[in-house]
């Protein structure tokens, strides 16, 4: 593991963590506003989100629903999430191409590391288990989870699989619970096609 990747995970300054997650903010209700205009669904007048982490993420949460509602309301169920996904795995994509040119993120070590602390800045904390050739991911505690619908889950999620591939290329996400409809900690399958360690 890098050094700065090192560093981060030992302790990440509170300013970074805030200053990440209003770029998250911003990014995810773009991508999602994209959707909106796309079908003439009328933007939302919001101010701008200020306060302390807990209180920014909980505004993320609640106008994340908020768009998910709208799209739903406009598309149908079916046609929002599969819609939403896809523009969520694009703006996660971003994401985890940008961090893994910030971290200089070479390996699974790496990967995990810069997961980690990407986690951290939504109030998110997993650990990994391998088992057999699988690799298992499981949410402990989502900050996100008490603000998000399970539709919103669905859809959101999909960033976090784009993520996972920006940081690098050989690596799958596949959520097969979660805590938003019911389970005590979310779980995903991660797929690593490339097999390196």
């Amino acid at each position: 593991m890098n050094i700065k990747l090192r560093l981060l995970s030992i302790w990440t300054p509170k300013f970074i963590l805030k200053r990440e997650l209003t770029r998250t903010s911003h990014l995810t209700m773009d991508y999602l506003d994209q959707l909106l205009k796309q079908y003439g669904i009328p933007l939302p007048q919001e101010e701008p989100i200020n306060g302390n982490l807990e209180e920014i993420r909980t505004y993320m949460g609640f106008r994340h629903n908020h768009r998910v509602d709208s799209l739903i309301k406009t598309l149908g169920k079916e046609k929002a999430i599969e819609l939403g996904k896809a523009q969520m795995y694009a703006a996660g994509l971003k994401l985890g191409l940008e961090a893994r040119e910030l971290l200089h993120v070479k390996s699974l070590e790496d990967t995990f590391a810069a997961a980690k602390i990407l986690y951290k800045v939504l109030g998110i904390e997993f650990n990994i288990v391998y088992e057999q050739k699988n690799i298992i991911v499981y949410i402990n505690t989502c900050a996100l989870a008490e603000q998000y619908s399970a539709e919103t889950c669905i859809i959101m999620s999909s960033a976090d699989k784009g993520v996972l591939k920006g940081l690098n290329d050989d690596l799958d996400m596949e959520f097969i619970e979660r805590i938003t409809t019911g389970a005590e900690k979310c779980k995903a399958c991660i797929n690593n096609s490339g097999q390196k360690k």
